[in-house]
């Protein structure tokens, strides 16, 4: 879908919002930790998680030690995509139905254990990850449905809600899950400020109030069964959104100019999808298992924008059709408890039919590759041995060979063709305790964005990004380090340090004198990320916890522009979060405070420089609990109203040229917003 950036993000951040909702307890003293097995999985049964009463597996996955929950990755096929979590020790196979939902399903009730596995555990898919934690559920469990709704009041005087249900019944190994969400929400970006341009020797063009207001509606359902069927486990999923993430209204007003001028714009973004899927897994022999995986998806998309800048009115009409076909199955043999080896493969086939049409005052513009049509084949087969050689030592070994043929018509023609060898290794190492020391090499190549072959037309900036056929994916060398270190029973302290050796950096390059994406050679990226996981008991705080996180990260390319080495396009140099929760027994209830620190990103077009600085946000949530099926929440997210900027260097022609035509500072308050969440289980 040629979706223009600014508009592709904004449905994501309502979705961050939602789930912000569904916001898990707080943390209290655990029960003893379970001591790490033979493969070196830490076992946190159904007792470490009771004293906080969580509702459903995702609240205990928050819970965890050391662990950070990650959705996965938005790529073709399933290599790349998953999550770090499993259920039943196997990878949910759907893809717009996300795991975080997933796991909401599932009643806390019904976990009989979650499982950290570290490193790396035969018969285990570590899906190209060191950690992955596997919720366990019991064998059965009563039939279950939960009522959530949540009220939303936004500080601009704006209202929302979310309204979910949820159906979950489980006999054995068959099983029925179903779900439909419908909502309406303010997007978190909405807010108030200033957007002033000047001249690039510093003279006032305009200075006016600016206004931002994002409302989004949908609706998404979703069923899942399953059943035992020819010696093997079956299951079936479907799934519709009509908006969910994707479904964007946006609405943009700049007023309030001094002399002459004003700008106005609107824009209206609409999507459809659907999923349809099935997975079979069936043990062949007491070593054998085999899984074979089907999915097809279909998504339709259009956006509308009409601009008002100076008296002239600008028109853009995007459309986007695509879909992708999956075909996967994959073979699994354990010679022991310490030995084995899986192998497979994997068929995809995605298209993508874009179109993007550019009028100013009524007259159409020409654009390059503005109807295009995007078609990819591509072949996969892998293999992955874990061998533990001695109690303490995992070592995971396995590479992927990768077949990719891509054609490129309407607008535009092209037709190329890779194949690339991705090997991996991986070892990780207990020295004693639960500590662990864990090492990395893996080649990786990126898959290539089909919206980077259309052109985009953004409205809000004037800037029209070109669509490239000529593309071709970035390919790594990654190099990673990590140590793993536990202490006062659930204290865990985790840093990684991982080195990057880039080639085919794809950032901005000029094509038919407009910017597009396009490849810029060699570069590196080098980044160290710590995790930490604090029980405050010791501390004075009894049932008090601390979870903080920050990444640091430096990269470098050479400009293709300027000739001159800078950071790669939208890369932060540090991102953090940190969370403290606590319990208040007594009140039967329990609180959060959670900081998500604030950032700066950069972005380097041929003829402009931007820079997006984005503050520090701070929410705090309440819950009460009289009784283990209903739950209350309160929670106020972003409670100073964290400010965003964005500052252009718009140049008269190449940056390299130096000549600064303009110079665009846009100021945007946010408004703090307060969600009211009430949960019923029967």
């Amino acid at each position: 879908m040629p979706i223009p950036p600014s508009i592709r993000r904004a449905p994501a951040l309502c979705a961050c919002a939602a789930l912000a909702a569904a916001a898990a307890p707080g943390f209290a003293q655990p029960a003893a930790l379970a001591p790490a097995n033979a493969d070196a999985r830490l076992v946190y049964g159904s007792d470490f998680f009771a004293s906080n009463r969580p509702d459903t597996a995702y609240d205990m996955i928050l819970l965890l030690p050391g662990f950070t929950f990650e959705e996965g990755d938005q790529v073709r096929g399933f290599a790349g995509a998953a999550a770090n979590v499993l259920i039943d020790g196997r990878r949910p196979s759907a893809k717009l139905d996300l795991v975080a939902d997933l796991l909401k399903r599932i009643p806390a009730s019904s976990v009989a254990r979650i499982e950290v596995i570290r490193g790396g555990a035969p018969g285990i898919d570590m899906q190209g990850r060191s950690v992955l934690a596997n919720v366990v559920r019991k064998a059965s469990g009563a039939g279950q449905m939960t009522a959530n709704a949540t009220a939303l009041i936004y500080g601009d005087g704006h209202t929302g809600q979310n309204v979910r249900i949820d159906w979950t019944q489980r006999d054995g190994e068959t099983g029925l899950d179903a779900s439909i969400q419908a909502f309406r929400q303010q997007n978190p970006n909405s807010g108030q400020g200033r957007r002033t341009l000047l001249t690039g020797a510093g003279a006032v063009v305009s200075d006016a109030d600016a206004k931002i207001t994002e409302p989004t509606d949908a609706i998404h359902a979703n069923v899942a069964y399953q059943r035992p069927l020819f010696g093997g486990l079956l299951r079936l999923k479907g799934a519709f959104t009509y908006g969910t993430d994707h479904l964007f209204e946006a609405d943009t007003v700049f007023a309030g100019f001094t002399g002459p001028h004003g700008n106005a714009r609107t824009s209206t973004f609409r999507t459809r999808n659907g999923e349809i899927g099935a997975d079979f897994t069936r043990q062949l022999t007491h070593a054998a298992k085999l899984e074979v995986i089907g999915l097809q998806t279909l998504e339709k998309a259009e956006d509308v924008g009409d601009a008002l800048q100076d008296r002239v009115l600008e028109n853009t009409r995007a459309t986007g059709l695509q879909g992708e076909s999956i075909a996967r199955a994959t073979l699994t043999y354990g010679w022991s408890d310490t030995l084995s080896l899986e192998g497979g493969g994997e068929y995809d086939f995605n298209f993508l039919n874009g179109t993007d049409a550019l009028k100013i005052s009524g007259v159409a513009v020409p654009l390059p590759s503005a109807d295009v049509r995007v078609t990819e084949r591509r072949a996969e087969a892998f293999s992955t041995l874990t061998w533990k050689p001695v109690t303490r030592l995992e070592i995971e070994a396995g590479a992927r060979i990768e077949t990719s043929t891509l054609g490129v018509s309407g607008d535009a023609h092209n037709s190329t063709s890779f194949l690339f060898v991705k090997p991996r290794i991986t070892g990780a190492w207990t020295p004693f305790g639960e500590d662990q020391v864990r090492l990395r090499i893996e080649r990786t190549v990126s898959q290539l964005d089909f919206q980077n072959f259309v052109t985009v037309s953004t409205l809000d900036t004037n800037v029209v990004t070109a669509g490239n056929p000529r593309l071709v994916p970035e390919r790594d060398w990654i190099f990673e380090a990590a140590y793993e270190h536990h202490f006062w029973g659930a204290g865990v302290a985790v840093v990684t340090l991982t080195h990057g050796e880039l080639d085919q950096v794809i950032d901005d390059v000029p094509v038919d004198g407009f910017s597009a994406p396009g490849n810029i050679g060699k570069g590196t990226r080098d980044t160290a990320a710590l995790d930490l996981t604090l029980p405050l008991a010791r501390l004075g705080m009894a049932g008090g916890l601390l979870k903080a996180g920050g990444v640091w990260k430096r990269s470098q390319v050479t400009d293709p522009t300027t000739g001159q080495r800078r950071q790669i396009t939208l890369e932060s140099a540090f991102t953090g979060d940190l969370t403290l929760s606590n319990e208040v027994p007594n009140l039967a209830s329990s609180w959060r405070l959670d900081a998500v620190s604030g950032y700066r990103q950069p972005t380097f077009l041929i003829d402009e420089v931007q820079h997006a600085r984005f503050g520090t946000q701070l929410s705090f949530l309440w819950e009460y609990k009289p009784s283990a099926a209903l739950s209350i929440q309160a929670q106020v997210q972003d409670l100073t109203g964290a400010s965003r900027f964005r500052t252009r260097d718009i140049f008269g022609g190449l940056r390299s040229s130096g000549d600064r035509a303009f110079v665009e500072h846009l100021a945007i308050r946010n408004h703090p917003r307060l969600f009211l969440n009430v949960k019923r289980s029967f």
